[in-house]
């Protein structure tokens, strides 16, 4: 497409363009503001579809790259589309789609701009320009990671590096960092610095100061990552030496952020905090109130390293309200955690314990279980501290848990990482010898047409027809093959999914069964032994010391009290045994404890299961783990007094779970609700077995919560 331009001096020109600009603000530009009203003008006198969508998207073009208006922008792309389809006109078409997806993608409006850019893309496959076809796949892959989305960023970053030629080194070093970019989001150390090591080479030849300083930006976060401080402080370092003028301040800032963390760290406070009030500095300049709460949290940790803790009590408890105020949620807990971790450091126990306990809840809600690991190692201490012996056994017992848990997780994404990754690499060669398969096919074609040349017709034509069906007939073998690795891959990942469910039942039972005995073998004999030995010094005691005797005799019944209440502790992790006893005591156990502990009456109703064959342990497993999310919602937002679960196995073997409770309710059919992270996971799990998720909920009626489930999964059954 060429691109009309036209230079004027000034005069009547110059009037149009003053008037031009007073109508489309942000067109100020004398060369832009000229050439629009060239395209106006071509657009007025076009006769064909053609002629108008290339006139239209010339326009959509120059107001995107003027800076706006972005809604005129979008009206002439639009109108530029719609020529371009009806007068096939196909670059037009591209432009206008280009222009509509980067509008879209600084809307934030995602999905809408992968399909403008799918659309494009298309059109530039058909044009056969692979440059152009590489930049787009570098928009998609964008759009991807923005959604975080990696693996298919990461592949759509792969397509753009085998279109673009390596002489155009600035889209190769992009590519390579974005890729870096993707795989230190999914912790892919390895694969992070390959690529990033790849763009900074790749930069560095180019000379580009500003490219080079991201490099070392985005090594230094990997490193950070990585827990390697001083590599992180030094491409901190090196990032800070090339900026000049070269990068935004919120990049400087960022560069100074973690700076400070990485000297912090390294047990150089007063470095720290030379770099991180000059991030402050920047932040405060540029009004951001939500990045300038970020580095006052860590100024706190600098404060409290260098022993000022009331200077970092103030950093804290300011970031947490601004995190508040903005809905930043996690960022919230986290400082609120700095901030009863410096009460606690200062004796401060009770204050301490509250602020955890906030920190705690917001944690929950947004499912960080990294700072949860750290929030209930400082509940334990605060709890240890105000004497508070059951509470702190709880918080330990709660951080193991979350330990165990987080490490079965991340064991097994990296087994499935490895699965995946190793079914990619047969499904990418299985799609190369389909296209041998179809190149070969293609070359034998031509050869035969060759041979026969210009012989019979009807030999020819039949001929073609025969070599054409054995093409489908490949393709038809080859989408068959596919459709196979995909079951496998599939099943493959089913097994993994029942294996770790497996193992860790195993490991969750096993443990409960050791602390079961532990507690009463070890401790719960040495109380009745202490028990003992008091009842018999109280012949010693004189009558007529009657106050001491009294608070003697407490004593001892206190002593008898405990040995009850590790006996029903003991009792209660046995109970739990899902492997032993099965999934209908498993969830009266939870009932019971809900009742005494919860503050409202839990009952379970599953007569229908009576009789009935137990199902693989994995799915006793996940029907316990669903049950335990909803009851786990009800007690922190319904406010009710009553609860039932209810189970039902029907005559087609579907099992209907229903958790019911008596409180206040909300609207769920509202278009502002939004199921949380927790109603998230049990929706997914119980999507992935082919089951059905239902809420209903009105405000002051209660709410009902019904999954239903095949009795059990077939995919388990096979596992098991």
């Amino acid at each position: 497409m060429v691109r009309m331009k036209t230079r004027t001096g000034i005069g009547f020109s110059s009037f149009l363009l003053i008037l031009w600009n007073s109508i489309m603000p942000g067109t100020c530009l004398w060369g832009q503001g000229d050439e629009m009203l060239g395209w106006k003008k071509k657009a007025a006198a076009a006769t064909s579809d053609s002629a108008k969508a290339v006139a239209h998207a010339e326009m959509a073009w120059l107001l995107w790259e003027s800076g706006g208006p972005f809604d005129t922008a979008e009206i002439e792309a639009r109108r530029a589309l719609g020529f371009a389809q009806a007068g096939h006109a196909n670059d037009a078409g591209d432009l206008a789609c280009n222009v509509l997806g980067q509008l879209k993608e600084r809307e934030n409006a995602c999905d809408k701009a992968l399909g403008y850019y799918t659309y494009c893309l298309a059109l530039r496959r058909m044009r056969g320009d692979q440059n152009a076809e590489g930049r787009m796949e570098m928009n998609i892959g964008n759009v991807l990671g923005k959604q975080e989305k990696y693996h298919e960023a990461i592949a759509a970053y792969m397509r753009a590096d085998s279109l673009i030629p390596d002489s155009f080194r600035l889209q190769k070093g992009r590519i390579h960092a974005n890729i870096g970019g993707a795989y230190r989001h999914l912790s892919d150390w390895v694969e992070a610095h390959k690529h990033l090591e790849r763009a900074r080479q790749i930069r560095e030849l180019l000379g580009d100061a500003a490219e080079q300083a991201r490099t070392f930006l985005n090594l230094g976060h990997l490193y950070f990552d990585q827990g390697n401080q001083a590599r992180a402080g030094q491409s901190y370092l090196k990032c800070v030496d090339l900026l000049g003028a070269e990068l935004s301040p919120a990049d400087r800032a960022r560069a100074y952020s973690g700076l400070s963390v990485s000297m912090l760290r390294m047990q150089e406070p007063d470095s720290a905090l030379n770099w991180c009030m000059q991030g402050i500095a920047v932040w405060e300049a540029l009004g951001d109130s939500v990045e300038l709460a970020g580095a006052l949290n860590n100024r706190g940790l600098v404060f409290e390293a260098l022993g000022k803790m009331e200077a970092a009590r103030s950093d804290f408890q300011a970031a947490a309200n601004v995190f508040a105020e903005n809905g930043r949620t996690a960022s919230e807990a986290s400082a609120l955690n700095n901030l009863g971790s410096s009460h606690l450091r200062s004796g401060q126990a009770a204050k301490a314990e509250s602020l955890l306990l906030r920190a705690r809840a917001l944690a929950w809600k947004e499912g960080g279980r990294t700072l949860l690991l750290d929030i209930f190692e400082n509940l334990h201490e605060a709890a240890r501290v105000l004497g508070r012996k059951t509470a702190a056994i709880r918080y330990a017992q709660a951080q193991d848990s979350l330990e165990a848990e987080i490490q079965t997780e991340l064991s097994a994404v990296v087994n499935l990482r490895e699965d995946i990754q190793e079914a990619r690499h047969a499904q990418s060669i299985s799609q190369q010898q389909l296209l041998t398969e179809q190149e070969r096919a293609a070359r034998e074609r031509v050869v035969l047409l060759a041979i026969v040349g210009g012989s019979i017709l009807f030999s020819v034509l039949a001929l073609l027809a025969l070599l054409n069906l054995r093409t489908r007939n490949r393709a038809l073998n080859a989408e068959k093959e596919l459709q196979q690795r995909e079951n496998q891959i599939e099943r493959i990942l089913n097994e993994h999914v029942a294996m770790n469910a497996e193992a860790m039942i195993r490991g969750i039972e096993s443990e409960r069964v050791r602390i079961s005995q532990e507690l009463h073998d070890s401790l719960q004999n040495t109380i009745v032994v202490i028990k003992r030995q008091f009842e018999n010094m109280e012949d010693k005691i004189s009558d007529q010391q009657t106050e001491l005797l009294k608070e003697f005799r407490h004593a001892v019944g206190q002593l008898g009290s405990s040995v009850e209440e590790i006996r029903r502790i003991s009792h209660n992790l046995e109970q739990g045994n899902l492997r032993e006893y099965g999934l209908l005591p498993a969830l009266q156990s939870l009932a019971h404890s809900i009742s005494i502990h919860g503050g409202l009456q839990a009952q379970v109703f599953a007569d229908s299961l009576s009789g009935q064959s137990r199902p693989p342990l994995s799915f006793e497993y996940l029907i316990l783990l669903l049950v335990n999310e909803l009851v786990s919602n009800a007690l922190k937002h319904s406010e009710a007094n009553s609860l039932e679960i209810q189970l039902l196995l029907d005559d087609e073997r579907m099992l209907t779970i229903t958790v019911i409770d008596d409180g206040k309710g909300f609207d769920a059919d509202a278009p502002s609700f939004k199921p949380g992270k927790g109603i998230r996971s049990i929706m997914q799990r119980v999507n992935l077995l082919g089951g059905a998720f239902e809420i209903d909920s009105k405000p002051g009626n209660g709410t009902v919560v019904t999954i239903q489930l095949p009795y059990p999964p077939s995919s388990l059954i096979q596992n098991s």
